[in-house]
């Protein structure tokens, strides 16, 4: 009865440990071999930038979360058999630090935007003081170009008003010399008239004596009023 009684206890210990030991079972032979091994790198969690609106958004969340938890009062359950007591969970009050962490997420949104806007209008005043510099060259350059314009247009004028000087001048001129050559002319003129009447009225000579008189006075005359005559006509078509 004893060897019977060894022998179970020898089966029952040792034949399960046989039969899951490694070099006895052969589908355990080749777990431990690698041939290629991947190594896989660790992964960190990306977290991603919260912008101050959705830091408010989550804040305000909690908080209204925790307003909405009412705290668990200790109560008292009375049966005829078993008296039962249940204890009070203490609630931690975090909306004083929830509060301040959405102020504090508020301000610094509201001086973000402070400075965003400062530097919006401090940008916009440069390009309007950029601007006004470049209106202002182009105004100054205008009233150059109107100021040159006036300036050749006076000149061109005082060059034609000079121009028209001189042509009346020489006009002037022209006329007096003219003029000149017309008083020869009538003197002349006078001059001719007188001697042929003179020789007409002298009584010392023959009718004969003074036809001659006349034809000589005659031929005189033509040819200075032919030199005057050349000599108006060259100061009259002159340039």
């Amino acid at each position: 009865m004893k060897k019977y009684l060894i022998s179970l206890l020898l089966i029952v210990f040792i034949l399960p440990s046989v039969a899951f030991a490694s070099w006895y079972n052969p589908f355990s032979w080749f777990n431990g071999w690698t041939f290629h091994k991947t190594e896989v790198a660790p992964q960190s969690p990306v977290e991603t930038q919260k912008t101050p609106e959705e830091k408010i958004n989550d804040l305000q969340k909690q908080l209204d979360d925790l307003k909405k938890q009412q705290p668990v009062s200790t109560s008292t359950t009375t049966t005829p058999a078993v008296k039962k007591i249940k204890k009070a969970v203490p609630v931690i009050d975090n909306s004083a630090i929830i509060q301040a962490q959405i102020d504090a997420t508020l301000k610094a949104k509201t001086d973000q935007d402070a400075l965003i806007a400062k530097q919006k209008a401090d940008a916009q005043a440069q390009i309007d003081a950029q601007k006004a510099d470049a209106q202002a060259h182009l105004d100054a350059e205008a009233k150059q170009q109107a100021q040159l314009k006036i300036q050749q247009a006076q000149d061109a004028q005082a060059q034609i008003d000079a121009q028209n000087q001189a042509q009346r001048e020489a006009l002037q001129a022209k006329q007096s010399q003219l003029d000149a050559v017309n008083l020869k002319i009538a003197t002349l003129n006078a001059k001719y008239a007188k001697d042929v009447s003179d020789a007409r009225s002298n009584t010392g000579m023959t009718l004969e004596q003074s036809d001659n008189v006349v034809r000589y006075l005659n031929s005189q005359y033509t040819i200075a009023y032919d030199a005057l005559q050349a000599q108006w006509q060259q100061i009259k078509y002159s340039n």
